[in-house]
């Protein structure tokens, strides 16, 4: 990665909310609250770009919070982390961004932008969110991973 930048780039990443079953699934209620709390808790990091997967469960998760800073949501391939990189950090240099994956992406996504291995989320975890400040001059990214009950207290 040669990224010339030195403004810090803060991504934030989450994984979608609670989902109901089936190939595309929509947002149980519990996970509609939650899309809520997420919108409530960002509303005011001044994100200037949301990106999501294009399943129903990650646009729905970023959808109130789309609505109120008035941003569209931007899709992205899970599979490709490295065309998302580049597009944030050439794109948003100095910004600060929200992606909503899943459970088997939020961390490789969190790697691909430079931070240390968190481990693979668990199936049954939707509250953690993954805050990353990102100097691409010197090559790393500080994370910390909070749950979204602490994040008040932590970011």
């Amino acid at each position: 990665m040669s990224f010339s930048q030195s403004k810090i780039t803060t991504v934030f990443v989450i994984r979608h909310a609670e989902k109901m079953s089936g190939n595309d699934p929509s947002l149980t209620e519990t996970g509609k609250q939650r899309a809520l709390q997420v919108d409530h808790l960002l509303k005011d990091a001044g994100i200037t770009a949301i990106y999501s997967t294009q399943f129903k469960r990650t646009m729905e998760t970023a959808e109130p919070l789309a609505k109120r800073l008035n941003l569209k949501i931007e899709p992205y391939n899970p599979r490709d982390n490295q065309s998302l990189v580049e597009r944030v950090m050439n794109d948003h240099p100095g910004e600060t961004i929200l992606v909503v994956g899943h459970s088997n992406t939020v961390n490789k996504l969190s790697e691909a932008f430079g931070a240390d291995d968190f481990g693979e989320l668990d199936e049954s975890v939707y509250d953690y969110l993954y805050q990353l400040s990102i100097q691409f001059s010197n090559g790393k990214a500080i994370a910390k991973r909070v749950t979204l009950n602490t994040v008040n207290q932590k970011l």
